[in-house]
């Protein structure tokens, strides 16, 4: 079966909750939360990985889609109004991989799905990224 794992975080959330509070930290993660929720299928799944970290599982779906996919949800995160006066707006960094035949158990696909959301933060935040990408 084809499935793609986007990994998702919070750019520079504990900026926001040191500069505006937990309560407004609260309500990014709420607004993100929803915008992931009407981004995805009926089949995907999108929740709360922990912290400022959220996860998507695209059933059925090769990794170059998954990517058309991840983009657009970062675009809507950019562009989103917060309630809360983020003078700068907020933004996500996304990692995506694509459930391959070498990965044993379930921590290897979210291990690599998190190193290419690593990648993606060590680049300039913002922005989608694979271990494929050089």
């Amino acid at each position: 079966p084809t499935a793609t794992l986007l990994m998702i975080d919070t750019d520079r959330f504990k900026d926001i909750n040191d500069l505006y509070g937990h309560p407004a930290g609260d309500s990014v993660l709420r607004k993100i939360g929803k915008i992931l929720g009407e981004s995805v299928r009926g089949i995907d799944a999108a929740g709360r990985y922990g912290g400022d970290e959220f996860g998507i599982l695209l059933t059925g779906t090769k990794l170059a889609d998954a990517m058309i996919v991840a983009d657009r949800i970062r675009r809507r995160v950019a562009e989103a109004e917060f309630d809360i006066g983020l003078s700068a707006g907020c933004t996500i960094s996304i990692g995506a991989a694509e459930l391959g035949r070498e990965m044993e158990v379930t921590r290897d696909w979210i291990l690599q799905a998190d190193v290419a959301l690593y990648r993606a933060k060590q680049t300039g935040r913002n922005q989608t990224a694979t271990l494929a990408a050089a």
